[in-house]
């Protein structure tokens, strides 16, 4: 009986709460050239720590001729609360040249605490012997925090509506420490795209973030977000300017629905 009940409560929770299974795929170019791709989607729901969850997931590598001599390779994962909007597990493993960072971060709300686990590893250290490094250790959380993947997901089912001005924070917990995701909509535009091989025209927000982290969303420089004007809140492009390196272009080039 209290599987049963449980099984109905999960379904329950599912189709009030459905987000759609899709993947979104992303060209990243830099100077027109193509050096990349992303993905990033709803994989299916777990159970976890007895709350339903979504699997979010968003990995990035780039081109076979780059991967020769620079491979990258990043994966962050995501178990968010259907129910609660909260995450409950986070997992970031970046892979980047000779550079290997592996997060994982469980979140126990009973407790108000993050407990995260990172290693890191650098081949450009001096000291061969200790390239390996491991770090422990917990942090508080406040109401409705989440991570640097949860947050975008989170955005997407908010009620709020946005208008141009519109400027609000997130609690976001990412690379063992708690700040905030500071989000300031600009304007409203209208842009072009090529998505699933059709030309369209999109309506969209312009959004700057403010944030530090790291992985795929590195950009230690000006970000800017166009996120469509309709209720899915896709994110259509991404801009970043880096210092040093120049503008990279993050594009929405395919939307696959997942079964």
């Amino acid at each position: 009986m209290k599987k049963l009940f449980l099984l109905l409560l999960f379904l329950i929770n599912h189709f009030i709460y459905s987000l759609d299974f899709k993947e979104y795929k992303y060209k990243i170019t830099w100077f027109n050239i193509t050096i990349g791709y992303a993905y990033i989607g709803v994989y299916g729901i777990i159970n976890y720590q007895n709350e339903p969850c979504y699997i979010l997931q968003t990995t990035a590598y780039n081109t076979k001729f780059l991967q020769t001599f620079y491979p990258v390779n990043d994966r962050i994962i995501s178990y968010w609360s259907i129910n609660k909007k909260i995450p409950y597990y986070s997992e970031k493993k970046l892979s980047e040249g000779n550079y290997y960072r592996f997060q994982k971060s469980y979140f126990y709300y009973e407790l108000n605490e993050v407990h995260w686990f990172q290693k890191e590893y650098s081949g450009n250290i001096k000291n061969r012997v200790n390239r390996w490094k491991y770090k422990t250790g917990k942090t508080q959380l406040i109401p409705n925090t989440q991570d640097i993947l949860s947050a975008i997901f989170f955005n997407k089912v908010s009620k709020k509506q946005p208008y141009t001005g519109a400027k609000f924070s997130i609690p976001l917990f990412d690379d063992n420490q708690l700040t905030n995701l500071i989000i300031s909509i600009t304007k409203k535009e209208k842009i072009k795209l090529t998505i699933n091989y059709k030309s369209q025209e999109k309506i969209a927000w312009i959004i700057k973030p403010y944030y530090k982290t790291s992985g795929l969303f590195r950009l230690a420089g000006d970000l800017t977000l166009w996120v469509s004007d309709d209720s899915n809140r896709d994110i259509l492009k991404m801009k970043a300017k880096i210092p040093y390196v120049g503008s990279i272009n993050v594009e929405l080039i395919e939307i696959i629905e997942k079964n």
